[in-house]
């Protein structure tokens, strides 16, 4: 069961709005009377029930975590088993593209926007998974169970925790395509950096084909850097740069194009 949340959603009447646990860490250090006017109003960004308290942490990144005695609505994702390493593998292949696409989307619309969406993007169950689980469980036990698809924020805390295992990574970021000459099959790479263009989160590379069946607003700013709202699913794995700077960096790799999505596209200075 999760245990600890990256974002929080605050409702106050008729207003709402999703915060990251980063966005509450800056605002406590910035503004102790605004952080005092938000912190009662944070609550689960899924189910809206239990009510979440920022946790501030020396040597690790920030998170939000349920008071004593709240409790989240049966079904949310909080509440569900891990998906299974065949689960996760099975869901990023051909025949399952069409749905992870939608997934993406609605992760953007939830858990960036605030906004509702039909199915929560993040949980498979036999009521909307119904071949999937036939083809990933061996017991009827198993068949019957919820499982939640791990997700992570694209923070600058990105880190080893966050490699080796399919997740739905999902943020709002700024970007810029390369060509890399020496990418062999995977020659664009596209960088995600976070506040400022020194702090590059990750890398994503991109065969011809896969590139190329990119819609064309997604590939339109090839030469600048343009700021969105992300979310793909892949396995970062580390990198290393064979440069004279011996760089250390996450990448992932897109194999098809349904496999990320943009919305709210701007090219910037």
């Amino acid at each position: 069961m999760n245990t600890k949340f990256e974002e929080a959603k605050y409702i106050n009447g008729a207003v709402t709005r999703m915060y990251s646990a980063e966005e509450i860490t800056a605002i406590r250090n910035e503004n102790t009377q605004r952080y005092n006017e938000i912190k009662e109003y944070l609550f689960c960004p899924e189910c809206m029930q239990p009510k979440l308290m920022h946790n501030r942490c020396q040597s690790k990144q920030d998170y939000f975590s349920t008071y004593p005695r709240q409790f989240h609505v049966v079904g949310c994702s909080y509440e569900c088993e891990k998906a299974t390493k065949k689960i996760l593998t099975y869901l990023g292949e051909s025949k399952n593209l069409n749905n992870l696409h939608t997934r993406l989307q609605d992760c953007l619309l939830l858990f960036i926007k605030g906004q509702a969406v039909i199915n929560n993007p993040c949980i498979i169950s036999k009521q909307t998974d119904v071949q999937l689980l036939k083809q990933t469980t061996n017991t009827q036990n198993a068949y019957g169970k919820r499982y939640y698809i791990p997700r992570k924020r694209l923070t600058d805390c990105v880190d080893q925790s966050s490699i080796d295992d399919f997740k739905i990574f999902y943020d709002t970021a700024e970007f810029k395509w390369y060509e890399d000459e020496h990418g062999g099959y995977y020659p664009h790479r596209l960088n995600i950096y976070h506040n400022n263009r020194e702090n590059l989160i990750c890398s994503l590379r991109f065969s011809n084909n896969v590139y190329e069946h990119l819609p064309l607003e997604y590939r339109q700013f090839d030469d600048v850097y343009f700021r969105a709202l992300i979310a793909f699913y892949t396995k970062l794995t580390i990198h290393t740069d064979s440069g004279t700077e011996n760089r250390t960096y996450y990448e992932g790799i897109i194999n098809y194009s349904l496999k990320i999505t943009f919305l709210d596209i701007l090219p910037i200075d």
